[in-house]
């Protein structure tokens, strides 16, 4: 297996098909991860709040042990969509790479001999 197809669980609906002139091409497709990312649950507080690298805590959003940066709603309407958007994203691609690793570490078909992960 690739290296490329250990971290990305390889891909998900490689195909080959032929083009209208006979000649045939082929293409990866999307990897697993991104097919588990795109699908994995929607992202809650707490772990958005984590991967912004604060703590989320009795309703508020703390950068450290002393400093409130206020309710969720307020920090999460006071930050850019475009930052909102990487958050979930972040958060779902941490979900697929949790999801591979205990692939790899349950699924005999997970294995080094190019067999896919799924």
């Amino acid at each position: 297996m690739t290296e490329r197809a250990k971290t990305t669980g390889g891909s998900a609906f490689p195909g080959n098909h032929s083009y209208v002139d006979g000649y045939p091409a082929s293409f990866e497709g999307m990897t697993h991860r991104d097919y588990a990312a795109i699908h994995a649950d929607q992202p809650g507080i707490a772990e958005i709040v984590s991967m912004a690298g604060f703590t989320y805590l009795s309703g508020q959003v703390w950068s450290d042990e002393q400093t409130s940066l206020g309710p969720f709603d307020s920090w999460w309407r006071s930050i850019a969509n475009s930052e909102r958007f990487m958050l979930s994203a972040r958060v779902r691609y941490a979900m697929a790479d949790a999801l591979l690793a205990v692939k790899a570490e349950t699924d005999p078909k997970f294995n080094d001999d190019g067999d896919l992960p799924f």
